[in-house]
């Protein structure tokens, strides 16, 4: 593999470790909501449930981003190893019928 292959392989990692971070901090975000929403009292709820369901909107959206990153990222991720395999492998059958 090339330097820049691994290059390409160090970034991707940087970047899946950051969107886990993400992901993290939004389900740590829901955490701490759902757990203020559970100690409400029933009148509580009442008063907040727009701004609760705002909230989850928000969160549900975050997720969806980073989501749509990591599936981007994948589908790239195939792309160049579906194109690496193919050049090692053309270049294999090349090389197989060249005359020595």
């Amino acid at each position: 593999m090339s330097r820049s292959k691994y290059k390409n392989v160090e970034e991707w990692r940087r970047q899946i470790r950051d969107w886990v971070f993400e992901m993290e901090d939004v389900v740590d975000t829901y955490v701490v909501m759902a757990a203020a929403q559970k100690a409400r009292t029933s009148s509580q709820k009442i008063l907040h449930i727009i701004d609760y369901t705002a909230k989850l909107r928000t969160i549900a959206i975050e997720i969806q981003s980073i989501k749509n990153k990591l599936n981007d990222k994948m589908k790239m991720f195939s792309n160049e190893l579906l194109q690496v395999t193919y050049q090692q492998t053309h270049h294999h059958h090349v090389a197989a019928q060249s005359p020595p």
